[in-house]
């Protein structure tokens, strides 16, 4: 039996401080999250911006100037 290795999300900066978030398609049931904080009390929420599909990669551009972040991600509920 061979085990599929969950995505890995790759963080790079960009310019106009932004940070680029990227993981391997087809992984379209997981949810980008992120936190201000990482403490055992964290709240993740669900990023709202959407990542488009670039060369087998989801990708994604958000703004870092607003302070440290946090993100991972997340298979959604009802998922297999």
């Amino acid at each position: 039996m061979v085990t599929a290795q969950p995505p890995r999300l790759s963080i790079q900066t960009v310019a106009n401080r932004g940070v680029e978030l990227s993981w391997s398609a087809p992984a379209n049931d997981l949810q980008l999250e992120s936190a201000s904080t990482l403490r055992q009390s964290t709240v993740w929420q669900p990023v709202s911006q959407a990542p488009v599909l670039r060369g087998g990669q989801f990708v994604l551009t958000v703004d870092a100037s607003q302070g440290s972040r946090f993100f991972r991600l997340r298979q959604q509920a009802g998922a297999t």
